[in-house]
């Protein structure tokens, strides 16, 4: 099914908060001379203007592409100078992380030029920077106008190609109350036209005194992008306290120290690489082509506790030896009172453990049985630290084991590596390492604001992981993970429909209940602006944290409380209806939201709210009859395209699933529902099933439909097996009911 609730709450909140505003003209001067030099650089990359005739049938193609990326400590901006950019006062003390990168991409066909029609640029800074020109098919240049840039409502609307990669999540966002982001329509681009554009984007970080290493966020790099690529490069610069470390994996090229510069130099060059066919179902970073590189910044010399080699070394791997003894160390580390991730999150370790150990003498947690204690035990740090942006995983396991220790239960720590992002055998960064406990041969992954105690991670799940002993002498036993079955992730919807007398719109009320990992992709829009959260503490039987409150300090908190409730009713139904409208082409109205169960407790494990909503365009007119688009409201249903049918890539499906509609939609008074029997499949092989039925019953039509992910990992060989029931249900959704007058 297609994610409906992808869309974060602050993003949401930002959308209604920012008004557009236009780009200053001395800004967008400024913009475009501070990139000036890169875009306009004499690289023979850059210089043809067509391609080769085997991509000239394709929607587009990366005639060049090159980033380049400076960290630098001492800022020192006559080294700057060297490199071809003016910095206005490099911040001495300070890390400076300037990031480059230069695009030219020729546009084939309608698809890539209006992927293109708008462009977005970044202003955080008075050193970030912006250029594009548009070269048409005959020959003339046309410089983009950037004092035309409306600033972004959103900032989630900037398309991921717009983005630098030391800002996408990068160390604390590198955004400040004036950064934002602009984007500029493109006028007049045309299929054979050519985009050429370059942006530059300035960060510093502060408050290095006390600071003995910053890892920043690793860039992962997929050698085949959006489109075909005749030539694409990475340089990384830095100084002696910054350096590099990088893996390739799946047949990338690998990155190459450079002799001579002014600072470590690595340059990485790819060429010739072919857009993938294969859309659906890929897990790229574990089979495409990749290259994957982190920035570390080390005070000192001793950098034990990072996955690096010597200063200098471009160390590419990490044996099960090597990882026990760096598990061990960072597991030390905590031991001795000191965090080893300094800057990962907003929360220190002291205060995070003396937090725990009040709730825990609170509920008086140390007579409980061995069973609930560990239900208790993680809903207290899930209260804790959920919602002060978390802890890491790492500490998160260290400090789990240490609770249960104290309680004598017998417990391991279990290190494995997220599938989205690196098979075990690739491990290369620290933040690769996904920490988790076993109890009594059950897996505690790290909590998020809507985990249950024992719920399988998606990303840890069938994965190789290695049971660590901490100790003298650290030992790594390699162990799978477990795989939750298609039974385990369930998504119902029970649906009522029924057309206005016009037939004009179509009302709609769903009861929607999510089981297992299925919850992951509805829970943080449903349970947005309700009360859940602060009631987190019945999850662990805690006292309410108002019950101890004077009377002026109650009359402040209801006060408070009513306005916030006021503010939630009419943020809600906004939320809600935004998801809607990303399954359904006409909203017309969100009736009403009613959540019943959040899904965040033993007792309630599963999901489950009702809403109800208006759409329109689900009727069209033939003769008489009225044709009504009801199987369409089972959402999302693929669509594989022709050049999707032939497979190069095994399938991975993230999760096994059960999905299942009962829809009852009300024959309108005076009229008959006609071709139900073109609404009855049964298909089902060994990958997954398709089965729907429909029936007329007591004026109604009843659909019964039921769709099975019955595997996580499907051979490619299999590709033909799944299709058939992947089109079954996409055909099924495009079918009508016709509606005949009696």
């Amino acid at each position: 099914m297609k994610n409906r609730f992808i869309i974060p709450v602050i993003s949401f909140l930002l959308s209604l908060q920012l008004s557009a505003q236009t780009l200053r003209d001395k800004d967008a001067q400024q913009l475009n001379e501070n990139v000036a030099a890169f875009l306009n650089e004499d690289d023979a990359d850059f210089k043809p203007n067509s391609i080769p005739d085997k991509w000239k049938t394709e929607a587009g193609v990366i005639i060049a592409q090159k980033t380049t990326m400076l960290y630098d400590k001492k800022g020192e901006a006559g080294k700057a100078l060297l490199l071809g950019f003016f910095m206005q006062g490099g911040p001495t003390g300070k890390i400076i992380i300037l990031e480059r990168e230069r695009r030219k991409i020729m546009l084939n066909d309608k698809f890539s030029v209006d992927l293109f029609s708008e462009l977005y640029f970044r202003i955080g800074d008075k050193n970030d920077g912006f250029g594009a020109r548009v070269i048409h098919k005959d020959g003339k240049i046309e410089n983009i106008d950037l004092s035309k840039g409306v600033k972004v409502e959103d900032i989630n609307d900037v398309p991921s190609r717009f983005r630098s990669y030391t800002e996408k999540g990068g160390w604390g966002g590198f955004y400040n109350k004036n950064t934002g982001f602009y984007k500029i329509p493109v006028a007049g681009l045309q299929p054979g036209d050519i985009i050429e554009y370059a942006y530059q984007v300035f960060n510093n970080i502060e408050g290095l005194g006390s600071t003995p290493f910053i890892e920043f966020s690793p860039v992962y790099f997929t050698c085949n992008r959006e489109f075909s690529v005749m030539k694409q490069k990475f340089i990384v610069q830095t100084d002696n306290s910054t350096f590099l470390n990088s893996k390739a994996v799946n047949g990338a090229p690998e990155f190459k120290e450079l002799d001579g510069a002014d600072y470590n130099t690595y340059a990485w060059e790819d060429a010739n690489r072919e857009v993938v066919k294969d859309t659906r179902f890929v897990n790229e970073y574990l089979v495409l082509p990749l290259v994957k590189f982190q920035v570390v910044y080390s005070a000192k010399e001793d950098a034990s506790n990072l996955f690096i080699g010597d200063r200098g070394e471009l160390k590419t791997s990490i044996s099960p030896e090597e990882l026990a003894n760096k598990v061990n160390n960072i597991y030390n580390r905590y031991k001795a009172g000191s965090s080893v991730f300094y800057f990962f999150k907003n929360r220190t370790i002291d205060n995070t453990e003396k937090q725990i150990d009040k709730l825990l003498k609170d509920i008086s947690a140390e007579t409980q049985k061995e069973d609930k204690y560990v239900g208790t035990l993680y809903y207290v740090f899930r209260h804790v630290a959920a919602f002060d942006n978390g802890i890491h995983s790492s500490y998160f396991a260290y400090l789990f084991k240490k609770k249960l220790d104290e309680r004598k239960i017998g417990c391991d720590i279990v290190i494995t590596a997220p599938n989205t992002i690196t098979d075990f055998k690739d491990i290369i960064f620290k933040e690769e390492l996904e920490w988790l406990v076993r109890v009594k041969n059950k897996f505690i992954f790290n909590f998020s604001p809507y985990s249950n105690t024992y719920d399988l991670s998606t990303y840890g799940q069938g994965n190789k992981a290695y049971v660590v002993m901490t100790g003298k002498n650290p030992t790594a036993e390699a162990i799978t993970l477990p795989v939750s079955q298609a039974t385990d992730n369930i998504s119902d919807f029970q649906t009522e429909a029924s057309f206005d007398p016009a037939f004009e719109n179509l009302t709609v009320t769903t009861t929607r209940t999510f089981r297992g990992n299925t919850k992951i992709e509805y829970a943080p829009a449903a349970l947005a602006y309700t009360n859940v959260f602060e009631e987190d503490y019945k999850s662990y039987n805690g006292p309410s944290e108002i019950a101890n409150l004077s009377d002026r300090q109650m009359e402040e908190y209801y006060r408070i409380k009513t306005e916030q409730q006021k503010n939630w009713k009419e943020l809600k139904p906004l939320l809600m209806k935004k998801q809607v409208e990303a399954e359904y082409p006409k909203v017309i109205k969100y009736n009403y939201f009613r959540l019943m169960s959040d899904g965040r407790s033993v007792k309630k494990q599963d999901l489950k709210y009702m809403e109800s909503y208006v759409l329109g365009d689900f009727t069209k007119k033939a003769g008489k009859a009225i044709l009504a688009a009801i199987p369409s409201l089972i959402e999302g249903q693929l669509q594989i395209k022709q050049d999707e049918r032939q497979r190069t890539y095994d399938i991975d499906v993230r999760i096994p699933r059960t999905l299942t509609w009962t829809i009852n939609f009300t024959i309108p008074a005076g009229y008959t529902a006609e071709g139900l029997e073109y609404l009855n499949n049964s298909i089902d092989n060994e990958t997954g099933s398709f089965i729907s039925s429909a029936k007329s019953e007591n004026g109604k039509v009843i659909l019964s439909v039921k769709k099975v992910y019955k595997q996580k990992n499907i051979s490619k060989d299999m590709w033909p097996k799944m299709l058939e029931w992947i089109d079954a249900a996409y055909n099924f959704s495009q079918k009508k009911i016709a509606l005949k007058p009696l």
